[in-house]
């Protein structure tokens, strides 16, 4: 079976890197063909891709996608992409599987910075956009011969705003690589407790709600630090949240994966506001270190942290708080949920495991 996996973003940064990361997997059953598109190519991806056989097309518009794929001979289509690039996939006469990573309203608002006071005609245009979405999300649904959620969270919204079924496979992450994680022992008695948190730069991701909420723990006397990275930032939510950002703080942006690695292996606690965690592949990373997370109740946060557990979850930022000062008192609480939290993934989010739920769903409607 020839596979085409059609993608935007030809990169492994953020959640870009989802069915790059899937694609080696699916190479070991069947032939896999990554088409991308030109803009913004990672110089490595030809190479990455090489060595598990994997050819990577890379197209300019929605017709030149559609000419490729029809030149490729494929028999299935997994769809990560955006509307006219599904509706092109749909032309070839493929059956199209697609991925649902959830829908992101208001994303007009992302332009501003937050406590930003938003005119009528803002609220009016953010207002329009967000119907134009669920028309767009609708429509590439209707498209698509089999959809696959991310999260249960992303099956509940589906079958809410679309009144569509799909099937559930969560994103996986390659445990068999992973490093062995860092033990949690006992830390120089000066040496900050290291917070991190990972993902794009825009004020939905609530990177300036975790500055806050640090800077009034640290003024209770916790000796802490606070590291944000991520790539694909909005410029003017980075100068905000410089401004905000304690001296002892950091933000560091477009990492390389093993760089990236090395904080997840250091740090003591992931933690995330993000109000849109359709997955969170950042918590299932820092858990597959052994990590404990923490982070606002929101969509498939309950899924990704079991709640007591492997972290805390938070109906607010109060309650966050104090879940995130009881993770820093404590560092024995610490290292059992860092050990709880790697069993939740290996358990769960093995891409392996992945992968073979991949196949069976493309290989029973593939032409």
């Amino acid at each position: 079976m020839h596979l085409a996996i059609v993608t935007k973003s030809a990169s492994t940064k953020s959640g870009a890197k989802v069915p790059f990361d899937l694609a080696p997997y699916l190479a070991k059953q069947m032939q896999v063909t990554v088409f991308a598109a030109k803009h913004g190519v990672q110089k490595d991806l030809f190479k990455i891709l090489a060595k598990d056989k994997i050819d990577l097309v890379l197209y300019s518009n929605p017709f030149d996608l559609y000419q490729k794929l029809k030149k490729a001979n494929c028999q299935v289509i997994s769809s990560h992409a955006t509307f006219f690039y599904l509706l092109s996939s749909k032309l070839t006469g493929i059956p199209i599987v697609k991925t649902y990573h959830g829908t992101q309203f208001d994303a007009y608002l992302e332009k501003f910075v937050p406590q930003t006071r938003l005119s009528f005609i803002d609220n009016l245009i953010n207002t329009f956009f967000n119907k134009l979405l669920w028309l767009d999300q609708k429509i590439q649904l209707v498209l698509s011969d089999q959809v696959i959620s991310i999260s249960i969270a992303c099956q509940k919204e589906l079958k809410d705003l679309y009144k569509t079924k799909s099937k559930l496979i969560y994103n996986g992450i390659n445990l068999i690589d992973r490093s062995k994680p860092t033990s949690h022992g006992l830390k120089p008695k000066n040496a900050p407790i290291l917070i991190l948190s990972v993902s794009r730069i825009t004020s939905y991701k609530g990177f300036h709600l975790l500055i806050g909420c640090v800077k009034k723990i640290r003024d209770q006397g916790y000796n802490i630090k606070l590291t944000i990275t991520g790539t694909g930032e909005k410029k003017s939510y980075l100068s905000y949240l410089k401004r905000k950002l304690d001296k002892n703080d950091q933000i560091l942006t477009s990492l390389n994966d093993k760089d990236l690695a090395k904080l997840y292996k250091n740090c003591d606690i992931y933690a995330t506001c993000d109000r849109y965690l359709f997955f969170g592949l950042p918590i299932a990373e820092a858990a597959s270190f052994a990590k404990p997370a923490i982070a606002l109740d929101s969509f498939a946060a309950k899924e990704l942290i079991i709640n007591g557990r492997t972290g805390y979850v938070a109906k607010n930022m109060d309650q966050f708080s104090k879940f995130l000062k009881l993770l820093l008192s404590n560092q024995k609480r610490r290292a059992q949920f860092g050990t709880a939290a790697l069993k939740h993934v290996q358990e769960k989010f093995d891409i392996e495991n992945t992968s073979k739920k991949y196949i069976s769903v493309l290989e029973k409607i593939a032409v």
